[in-house]
């Protein structure tokens, strides 16, 4: 392994040193000698001091005979080819953490590796939680970056976020430590990043250096990994969400691992949508992290720059709602809900719900908001527009829904009841008039349906999305018949 000048500093911090050396000062020393050699630091006395040399860098080491200094910058360039060599054999084991490990003795400072998603793969476990700053507190308890520290990184006017190659970043922030941080990438795909935190010893361009070698013993078995992940990364949520093929096997599988009952359990989805201004995916890969360690009872995925939430009806409660409130105060994202719904195998259309609240709400001005944006409000508007049955059908009322769900199960006449009762504005003389039957017989049968019903009816809206749905059921029976699983 080639060592600069500056990497030799580094593991003489111990002694008293008088530094010269030049920032680009290169890598191209390959041992310790007595005597000049090419490429090779020249160690020889002057007065009471060693001076190490290599072209116009030097470093004096004062008070220290010369042939000890030759057997200790020897010794430095054996530690690191020991190091190099331990790094790279548990690189080939996959063994991040046995990295992270060894490296803390090359920087003596806390290090992180993250993965693709800004999950941590390893992090120096000689520090606890709270021994350095609020982002190191959020890494260590959540497992993953946090937003604060990936919108520092990237809007740095002094580097490249998105460009492999160590960079140093001065924070700027109590909250946040000076770092070096570096992409890793392996054939042209980022598969993590590397932190190095500046705690114990002040970083310089020899721990720029040694990243960037770690960086390349990294990027091949990161990438392979990542590779991986990505054979999987088309999950059974994905997969539903994009209308791609499914194992249904893998389905019931991750069902049973949620606690969700195929047969049963109704749904919701909640899309998470970034402002027009946040363009990167890291961004929804980010809030998609800590999300899911805040609601692991909830299904997630992140799918066209959006994070996506599936959770459970029986799951759904104020103290949900208030969670995704407050992160979205600090976030630029939009939130829309889809209608509840029973069969998982569906929920593309209902993604698709969530997604339509949001552009409804963007195209009427709204770029941030701590209200959910429920499809409820839009679902007449989403019908009309619309050219998919299947997407009509399953945006109809929950209400009409349930009604015709009944119907076809119990050969009953509710919905047609019903619909008599909306197109005569609620009026039971005439209602009953049109349906040949006594006003009291009438008045039982609205009594059974308005006690299955959820929504008001005292709502125009509500009542003219009723009708309309009753006319998308009764127009598209057959394929309601088909389309429609609702348990």
């Amino acid at each position: 392994m080639k060592l600069s000048m500056w990497m030799i500093v580094n593991r003489l911090y111990n002694f008293d040193l008088e530094i010269h050396i030049r920032d680009n000062a290169p890598i191209n020393l390959r041992s310790a000698r007595s005597v000049y050699a090419t490429n090779c630091v020249h160690v020889y006395q002057s007065e009471n001091d060693s001076v190490c040399r290599s072209g116009s860098d030097y470093i004096i080491i004062k008070d220290m005979n010369s042939r000890e200094a030759v057997e200790i910058i020897q010794s430095v360039f054996d530690y690191y080819n020991d190091w190099d060599y331990a790094i790279r054999t548990a690189a080939q084991k996959m063994d991040f953490q046995k990295i992270i490990d060894k490296s803390w003795h090359i920087f003596h400072n806390p290090i992180v590796l993250l993965n693709a998603n800004w999950n941590v793969l390893a992090i120096s476990n000689r520090y606890g939680e709270d021994e350095l700053d609020a982002e190191w507190k959020h890494l260590c308890h959540y497992g993953s970056s946090s937003l604060d520290v990936y919108t520092y990184l990237k809007n740095d006017p002094l580097n490249n976020y998105d460009t492999t190659g160590a960079q140093y970043y001065r924070m700027n922030n109590p909250c946040m430590s000076n770092c070096i941080s570096s992409l890793i990438i392996y054939d042209g795909t980022v598969c993590g990043r590397i932190n190095i935190l500046e705690k114990d010893r002040e970083l310089n361009r020899g721990d720029l250096q040694i990243v960037n070698h770690l960086i390349d013993a990294l990027s091949l078995p990161m990438g392979i990994t990542s590779l991986q992940k990505n054979r999987n990364f088309f999950s059974v949520y994905h997969n539903l969400l994009s209308g791609q093929t499914i194992d249904e096997e893998k389905l019931l599988q991750q069902m049973e691992y949620m606690g969700w009952e195929d047969e049963t359990d109704a749904f919701h989805i909640f899309v998470l949508s970034p402002s027009l201004t946040v363009e990167s995916p890291d961004t929804a890969l980010l809030l998609n992290n800590q999300i899911a360690r805040i609601m692991p009872q909830c299904g997630f995925d992140t799918i066209d720059n959006n994070v996506v939430i599936i959770i459970s009806d029986k799951d759904l409660n104020p103290t949900v709602i208030d969670i995704l409130r407050k992160l979205n105060k600090k976030t630029d994202f939009l939130i829309g809900k889809s209608l509840k719904f029973y069969n998982i195998r569906q929920c593309r259309f209902f993604y698709n719900q969530a997604r339509f609240a949001i552009r409804c709400a963007r195209s009427s001005g709204i770029e941030m908001s701590c209200d959910i944006l429920d499809f409820y409000d839009y679902a007449i508007e989403f019908i009309i527009r619309n050219n998919s049955t299947k997407e009509m059908i399953t945006a109809c009322h929950p209400d009409i829904i349930k009604l015709w769900k009944l119907d076809m199960e119990h050969q009953s006449e509710r919905l047609k009841t019903f619909r008599v009762y909306l197109n005569n504005e609620r009026s039971l003389i005439s209602s009953a008039q049109e349906l040949y039957i006594h006003r009291n017989t009438l008045v039982y049968r609205i009594n059974r349906i308005l006690e299955i019903l959820t929504w008001d009816l005292n709502d125009v809206y509500t009542r003219d999305y009723m009708k309309l749905s009753i006319r998308i059921l009764d127009i598209y029976g057959e394929d309601a018949a088909s389309s429609l699983t609702i348990k």
